[in-house]
């Protein structure tokens, strides 16, 4: 059974891409070079201390980038310190439909859970991350909006 037999993807065979999460050194003035450079609207810093970092959206018109500065947690479930560098791509968030399907099917494909090992309600949603096999992508967050 193939990805696109089970439903679990609209328009594309990957649903749809939400936002590319860049790690940032200084949230502060990555936000104000993406609104001056190429004149971005950026949204307001949103603290998620108990995931361990702050971050902003990024909406350059045809994609949205999700600016994120580390905290001083290490132990949350994001786990920035473990394995990335303090700046740098950190995950690429889908849209998808049929979550729960979904996630199944690539953990039998041999994508990892990451993290707390179960979809979670967050605002607007559930969610839940992956680390695909054998590092060939980076950490992939998938979401199903209500």
């Amino acid at each position: 059974m193939t990805l696109s037999e089970i439903g679990a993807f609209s328009a594309t065979p990957f649903g749809k891409l939400d936002y590319v999460a860049l790690l940032v050194d200084r949230l502060d003035e990555a936000s104000a070079h993406y609104r001056e450079t190429f004149q971005a609207t950026v949204t307001p810093p949103q603290d998620y201390a108990q995931y361990g970092f702050s971050s902003v959206y990024v909406d350059l018109g045809y994609a949205r980038l999700k600016l994120m500065q580390p905290l001083e947690r290490p132990e949350t479930i994001v786990n920035l310190a473990e394995d990335r560098a303090r700046y740098g791509l950190h995950h690429v968030s889908y849209q998808v439909e049929h979550l729960v399907a979904l996630r199944e099917r690539l953990v039998d494909q041999g994508y990892r859970p990451y993290g707390a090992n179960a979809v979670t309600d967050v605002a607007g949603g559930r969610t839940t991350f992956l680390r695909p096999p054998d590092a060939i992508m980076p950490l992939m967050r998938l979401f199903e909006p209500h």
